[in-house]
């Protein structure tokens, strides 16, 4: 077996190589030349890097629910406010406050009453979104859908006198079933919850 030393032919590598004479035939073993490194990762700093990406997901989803939830919040504020202009649009049309039957023998009492809303309404240019809060829609996509809510905003009951809905100040038009409290009142501003308690 001899050694020699070959150079690629740019002329920035040089590797060692061995003549091996294996059954008479000549063969070439390489082996990397001292001091030369080959290009890549150690383990180490791949699991360093790991780490690293792993440490900021985890403080950027800590950064966006807050502003998800913010922006959820604004977002059902707005369809109760147009909610309120569609209410308010069927009080001047119909003379009254919208009647909810309640004279149903249905097993599906709940079902009926959030259908006949979306009924009602529906010629007001209310699509059945906007009864949704975007977070309550959020947290129930995954269950069964017969379970879940249609209506994110409860609907008071007033009864068919003209001027009931606007007779009371405090008196909320919905309420949000949702995390954010939310309260529609007669004027179109919506409120928290937590503004009452306090």
């Amino acid at each position: 077996m001899r050694s020699v030393k070959v150079c690629g032919t740019t002329g920035d590598f040089c590797s060692a190589h061995k003549l091996l004479t294996v059954g008479g035939e000549a063969t070439v073993q390489r082996s990397v030349a001292r001091g030369k490194k080959i290009p890549g990762f150690t383990v180490i700093e791949l699991m360093v890097s790991i780490t690293i990406v792993a440490v900021l997901a985890t403080i950027a989803m800590k950064a966006y629910e807050p502003l998800m939830m913010k922006s959820e919040s604004v977002r059902c504020s707005s369809n109760m406010r147009s909610l309120h202009i569609s209410l308010s649009s069927y009080i001047n049309d119909v003379g009254h406050w919208p009647q909810a039957p309640t004279d149903t023998e249905s097993e599906n009492v709940n079902e009926e009453f959030e259908d006949w809303w979306i009924a009602e309404m529906k010629p007001y240019d209310v699509p059945e979104l906007l009864w949704k809060c975007p977070t309550v829609y959020r947290l129930v996509q995954h269950k069964n859908p017969e379970t879940r809510p249609k209506l994110h905003y409860t609907p008071s009951s007033f009864d068919s006198i003209p001027l009931s809905p606007y007779r009371w100040a405090t008196q909320p038009w919905l309420m949000e079933i949702g995390p954010h409290g939310n309260i529609l009142f007669m004027d179109g501003s919506v409120r928290n919850v937590t503004d009452f308690i306090h």
